[in-house]
């Protein structure tokens, strides 16, 4: 019910005949971003062992792609924008975009460390050397923060070496599916170690190294490349804003029943796929079963994309703003990286039973906010100082 007073709270709401100008404004976005934040904490709760058994927030368990989906697309639209009405874009990109992501990285992986340290973390010298470095994840959740750099810098690359706007996009969407096709081929743990099919024996995890462990190395796990399809939708958009607003506003009605339609039967397809197939191929069949990964990744790059585009041309007619939604909107990053801190905190206590799961969600929602606000005042305070100090005339020119 909270979560619903959210999204219609503030309501921004056009005559019948009409519709918000300004649905994909920087305001708007950020509300966006606010309740998808939200979204994603719930499907991170509902992982939990607590919410698994009580079968509580369900609906969240596998749905946390499509909001990051969300987040994805803001971020490519956000940089078609920004590079079409910002002189010299491309000359300051590494202090507008790269920074904001490396700034919280880096200090993230402090923060981290020192609840590791706290908490009693057995981590070889390796892991700690690795984990602080950032070439191995210290938040298993901080995948998000990889692989938008990651798709930051094609992003440069192709818009400094392409001639065009198209060609730029191509290149892009051929990088995303590259990063795809290397999950389908890579799997979930290093399967390359050691003998062939070596996990399938007694003693095969049992001897395993850290790093051969499941997911313990970078796009190990779909969920590195089963929402960043809407990067390059996102700048797509951008590009033919104009055609494809004016498309939806003629018969907008039937064609929103139309993306309703799409999107459930996408939902319902990726469902099946998944309970049929998973991605988890190499612990059902003994083998990598990459034809499997490939059939449920598709499946997910159908739903995220529908799901993702009903969610903005909605907009068009409806979306809320409201003091929720601008707090979380600012602190987005933030509240995101806290969560698996939060849930570590309270989940031994949940483990034990000395917790309900309802209490369990709203400690582990609070203390995110509680750690989120001082990490974002350090993040900004960072960034302020490197950014004046990079600036002509800064003192990092003395």
């Amino acid at each position: 019910m909270a979560l619903i007073a959210v999204l219609v709270y503030g309501s921004v709401l056009p005559g019948k005949h009409s519709f918000n100008a300004d649905f994909l404004s920087a305001e708007a976005s950020h509300s966006a971003k606010g309740i998808a934040a939200i979204c994603i904490m719930l499907h991170h709760i509902a992982q939990a062992n607590g919410f698994q058994e009580s079968g509580e927030l369900s609906v969240f368990k596998e749905t946390g792609f499509l909001f990051v989906g969300i987040f994805f697309f803001y971020s490519g639209y956000g940089l078609l924008k920004s590079l079409r009405t910002k002189p010299l874009y491309l000359q300051s990109f590494f202090k507008k975009r790269i920074l904001s992501v490396i700034v919280p990285l880096y200090v993230m992986n402090g923060l981290y460390a020192v609840f590791n340290l706290i908490a009693q973390a057995k981590l070889s010298a390796s892991q700690w050397i690795l984990s602080l470095s950032g070439l191995v994840l210290i938040n298993d959740q901080a995948w998000f923060l990889i692989a938008i750099l990651i798709q930051y810098a094609v992003f440069y690359v192709s818009f400094s070496v392409s001639k065009t706007d198209r060609r730029a996009l191509v290149i892009i969407t051929a990088a995303v599916i590259m990063q795809m096709a290397f999950f389908i081929f890579w799997g979930h743990f290093a399967w390359w170690a050691g003998e062939r099919n070596w996990w399938t024996s007694g003693s095969g995890w049992s001897s395993a190294r850290w790093w051969m462990q499941p997911c313990a190395l970078w796009f190990q796990g779909e969920w590195w490349v089963n929402s960043t399809i809407m990067f390059p939708v996102g700048i797509a958009f951008a590009m033919h804003e104009t055609k494809i607003v004016s498309y939806f506003k003629k018969s907008y009605w039937i064609k929103l029943a139309a993306l309703f339609a799409l999107t459930a039967v996408s939902v319902y397809g990726a469902s099946c796929a998944l309970s049929r197939m998973s991605y988890w191929s190499e612990f059902s069949s003994g083998s990598m079963g990459r034809l499997k990964k490939t059939v449920c990744l598709s499946a997910q790059t159908a739903e995220v994309f529908f799901f993702v585009l009903l969610t903005v041309i909605f907009k068009m007619k409806q979306y809320a703003v409201n003091g929720v939604t601008r707090f979380f909107g600012s602190i987005t990053l933030e509240f995101y990286l806290m969560q698996r801190m939060a849930i570590r905190i309270w989940s031994f206590v949940l483990s034990n039973g000395q917790l309900h799961v309802c209490v369990f969600a709203l400690l582990v929602f609070s203390t995110s906010v509680v750690l989120a606000v001082p990490f974002h005042f350090i993040n900004t305070k960072i960034l302020f100082l490197l950014k004046r100090g990079a600036a002509p005339g800064g003192s990092a020119q003395h």
